[in-house]
């Protein structure tokens, strides 16, 4: 249990034998060459402590030593075009948490902290910060802007105030009056509040979706009578947002294409472009860096009501070029863009995880056995990390492999 046996392959004789490196209660040690001089790596995934050594094949001495604190590495890849060695570390779970009524977004924060936010049965949004060492800090009516600072805001009268950071203290930075505000998303980089008047007495028509300026002008970029924000996503460099807008007040049964996608262009705060879509349960959609390809997904009526199986890929640039992708899985979840955009990650409700080309939707890896009931992915900001949320509570942060 507790020995590397070294062989020539060759001749077929055994060169060494190396003992004791990780225990009677541990893995076996996994063995690989590093390179032709006979180096051979060994890891102890069981010991919780990290440790990887290097020996020599001929004489077994110690050729380097390393301990990782406390994180247990799963798997040691040698990648020879780089000369280098990867660790991977066993995936880690943290939480629980409020489990998600209304799945919002999952993010990693340029300072390497992982953030979400969800809503609560009050439907007021909740916001929570994840340390690398797994604490938590969440607070109430909370909102994270396009500029990565988190927004506290309170309603006074019929005004909404919005302070920077947790707490409701010193002079707001903005403040909009109107009636029955519900918060979708703020962008403080373009000076834009996404925003939802909810419905009274089911009457849809007293339900409004507005983007508007929140400069002193308060401009409306967008408004729409009878229907709810359900979806906002932001290209990376913040020049573009696409909006999933849903018909509001009263629940309406047969939603396929009737409601609506738009496209708004956040330095010109305009409208460049809108189609009929299916909104209904948080549709899941990304935009590229540069805000020239949206990926989302694109919901129908199928055998069994409405599945999310099928993917939009759309140019945002006139003429507006879009493919429909039928991906293999009953339907998905959550997807995600690799921070290099070289692949899109997406969760299928068979507790599946696939890498998909983003072009053409073609399957490139497929990870079985990982969570049926994922709402969220996440990549850090480097790549080397993905969080994946679950609807059971949890958020688990797991190594990539196929990082740089």
């Amino acid at each position: 249990m507790d020995t590397v046996q070294i062989w020539d392959v060759l001749n077929g004789e055994k060169i060494q034998t190396i003992k004791g490196l990780c225990g009677e209660l541990y893995d076996p040690p996994q063995p690989i060459f590093l390179d032709a001089k006979n180096v051979v790596a060994l890891e102890c995934p069981r010991s919780g402590k990290g440790i990887v050594n290097g020996w020599s094949v001929t004489d077994a001495t110690a050729i380097l030593k390393r301990i990782f604190g406390n994180t247990t590495i799963s798997r040691i890849v040698f990648e020879g075009d780089k000369d280098q060695v990867t660790l991977l570390e066993n995936p880690r779970k943290v939480g629980p948490w409020i489990t998600p009524n209304t799945p919002y977004t999952i993010q990693f924060l340029d300072n390497g902290d992982l953030t979400f936010v969800q809503r609560d049965d009050q439907l007021r949004n909740m916001a929570c910060i994840i340390k690398p060492n797994g604490q938590a800090n969440c607070s109430e009516d909370t909102i994270l802007g396009t500029d990565e600072q988190f927004y506290t805001y309170a309603w006074k009268d019929d005004c909404i105030e919005f302070y920077r950071g947790f707490t409701v203290s010193g002079s707001p930075v903005y403040s909009v009056c109107w009636k029955g505000y519900f918060v979708n998303a703020l962008d403080p980089i373009n000076s834009l509040l996404f925003y939802t008047a909810p419905s009274s007495g089911g009457n849809a028509n007293l339900s409004n979706s507005v983007v508007i300026g929140l400069e002193n002008n308060r401009s409306r970029i967008a408004e729409s009578k009878g229907s709810e924000i359900e979806k906002v996503a932001f290209s990376g460099d913040k020049t573009l947002a696409a909006v999933c807008r849903r018909l509001g007040g009263v629940l309406h049964f047969d939603v396929v294409d009737k409601d609506k996608l738009v496209l708004i262009d956040l330095s010109q705060k305009t409208v460049i472009y809108q189609q009929s879509f299916t909104c209904l349960n948080m549709p899941m959609m990304v935009l590229t860096k540069d805000g020239s390809k949206l990926i989302a997904a694109y919901g129908y009526i199928g055998k069994y009501g409405y599945t999310w199986h099928k993917l939009l890929i759309m140019n945002t640039t006139p003429p507006f070029q879009k493919k429909i992708f039928d991906i293999g899985c009953d339907n998905f979840n959550a997807l995600t863009l690799s921070p290099d955009e070289s692949f899109l990650v997406v969760a299928c409700n068979d507790g599946t995880l696939r890498l998909l080309n983003p072009d053409t939707a073609a399957e490139i890896y497929r990870q079985p056995n990982i969570d049926p009931d994922l709402w969220g992915l996440a990549f850090s900001k480097d790549g080397t990390m993905l969080a994946m949320a679950s609807r059971r509570g949890f958020i688990s942060v797991w190594a990539v492999q196929t990082a740089k």
